[in-house]
């Protein structure tokens, strides 16, 4: 089943308390904003995975549990205070893939407006994780809040289980380097160019997303031509740097593996910041494609050159430097990924 068919949403507030869960089904509901569905959203997952099979395991009737999802369209924050919203670490859709990926039956997704900021915890709890999602379990990470100005935390939710005939299963954080792993931190590391420490904390190499758009053409003058991506808004870019990568097509089919570099051109007295792939042995239009860039490693920062010249030489070694770890990580069975010339 492609993880599309298993989304629901996004509903507004009026949609969500008119629905019901499916009859038939025991649910078990993991709650969460999801921000990158890092190691420590992948131990909620589990864990509620793990009790929806001792459901299945000990049922004697036809009741199918089921592990639902319930997350919003984007970070509440972005709402309630959009001058502290942090970027966003995944498009909604990689999120609900990923979400999927690490389990998920379904994901109820929520439009986060004015209107559900504002129920109360209790109402969240009642109108919408018992009447709404049915919840017979549900599975909550260690700093979980909710409902109006995060006034709900674990202990409350634990009593309004007993009230709405619900289980409530707390997970301990997970921890990395003696820190717990969030959202927060992953950003940080990203900020500061750190591609293999977000890996270790995602559990998996970080991906961005966006179209292929027209740029001004120098590095195809240089002999180089790259892909300017043009990132959804309010999606967090690493670093400024030169990265190892690789790109694929938005449906996952792989373009190859190569270079971003993340700058403002200062070479060229450019004062906007850009993405740029370069993608070896490629030769193909990519232009208005979707495309997602996985970040590997950054190969060193961003300077300013005297001249066209000078940079063409700088490219030519991190090319040079791209390819000799790539032969090694092939090698080394280290880094997965297929090279291949585009058709």
């Amino acid at each position: 089943m492609m993880w599309q068919s298993r989304v629901e949403g996004p509903l507004a507030l009026d949609a969500l308390l008119a629905r019901r869960p499916d009859p038939g089904t025991v649910q078990v509901v993991a709650l969460g904003t999801f921000d990158g569905v890092h190691r420590g959203h992948q131990a909620i997952l589990a864990q509620a995975r793990q009790r929806a099979e001792t459901l299945k395991s000990n049922a004697e009737g036809a009741l199918r549990p089921v592990l639902t999802c319930f997350t919003f369209d984007r970070l509440p924050l972005e709402i309630v205070a959009p001058e502290r919203a942090p970027a966003r670490l995944n498009t909604a859709e990689t999120r609900y893939r990923r979400l999927v990926e690490a389990g998920a039956d379904r994901i109820v997704v929520a439009r986060f407006d004015q209107a559900f900021s504002r129920l109360s915890a209790e109402q969240f709890v009642r109108d919408i994780v018992a009447r709404a999602l049915g919840a017979s379990v549900v599975v909550v990470g260690y700093d979980h809040t909710f409902g109006y100005q995060g006034e709900g935390n674990a202990q409350l939710l634990w009593e309004l289980g007993i009230r709405y005939g619900f289980e409530v299963v707390q997970v301990d954080p997970i921890e990395i380097g003696r820190e717990a792993v969030s959202s927060s931190r992953i950003r940080e590391l990203l900020l500061k160019g750190d591609c293999l420490g977000a890996k270790e904390l995602l559990g998996y190499p970080f991906s961005l997303e966006g179209r292929v758009v027209r740029g001004e053409g120098r590095g195809r003058t240089l002999g180089y031509p790259t892909a300017n991506v043009h990132p959804e808004d309010g999606l967090i870019i690493p670093a400024d740097g030169v990265y190892l990568s690789a790109f694929e097509r938005a449906d996952g089919d792989p373009l190859g593996a190569g270079l971003t570099i993340i700058s403002e051109k200062p070479t060229f007295g450019y004062h906007q910041r850009t993405v740029e792939g370069y993608i070896l042995d490629f030769d193909g239009d990519l232009y208005g494609e979707e495309i997602r860039i996985v970040f590997f490693d950054r190969l060193r920062g961003i300077v300013r050159f005297d001249g066209p010249e000078q940079l063409k030489r700088q490219i030519e070694q991190d090319v040079a430097a791209a390819r000799r770890r790539l032969a090694e990580a092939k090698k080394e069975a280290g880094l997965s990924f297929t090279l291949r010339r585009s058709m």
